[in-house]
């Protein structure tokens, strides 16, 4: 699957909770319901991941939070809650190893 499809996607679901929740393009709180609509359009391989993040405001603050990951990519739909300016995250972005897995 090619990122811009899954871009697609996700501003297909921001829109939609955006649209449910009256949540004026905030989406904290919603990184787990998002992470469920998007899983639906992804290939088979791809998890939800619960754990922390560490946002761009506070690099000494951690966040409880959901994202996807696939094929060695995270990606977050609701990445601009941790200040991030991409939604789909892979090894080479500084923010990679801002998500902190639990396992």
């Amino acid at each position: 699957m090619m990122n811009t499809e899954i871009i697609k996607h996700i501003n297909k679901i921001r829109s939609e909770l955006n649209r449910e929740y009256n949540a004026n393009m905030c989406f904290a709180g919603f990184c787990d319901l998002a992470c469920e609509r998007l899983i639906k359009h992804l290939p088979n391989g791809a998890a939800i991941i619960h754990g922390e993040c560490i946002p761009d405001w506070d690099t000494s603050e951690r966040v409880s939070h959901f994202w996807i990951e696939l094929d060695g990519l995270i990606i977050d739909p609701t990445s601009d809650q941790m200040d991030f300016d991409e939604f789909i995250i892979d090894k080479d972005s500084r923010h990679y190893k801002k998500y902190l897995r639990f396992d």
